[in-house]
């Protein structure tokens, strides 16, 4: 087993987000605002009202 707890699902891709990416890294920011909010200088409920083209 690996130092790395991700270290056995595969290489890591990194690129750019492209609009089709909007949906997801939404959710992810509201989940990430709502289990750390003291990480964030934003504010969950501002940010949850933000539409998904916001993301764009």
């Amino acid at each position: 087993m690996s130092q790395y707890p991700n270290a056995d699902r595969g290489a890591i891709t990194i690129r750019a987000a492209v609009p089709e990416d909007a949906v997801r890294l939404r959710e992810l920011r509201l989940e990430a605002l709502a289990r750390h909010p003291e990480a964030f200088g934003a504010d969950h409920a501002l940010t949850a009202a933000e539409s998904v083209e916001a993301w764009i």
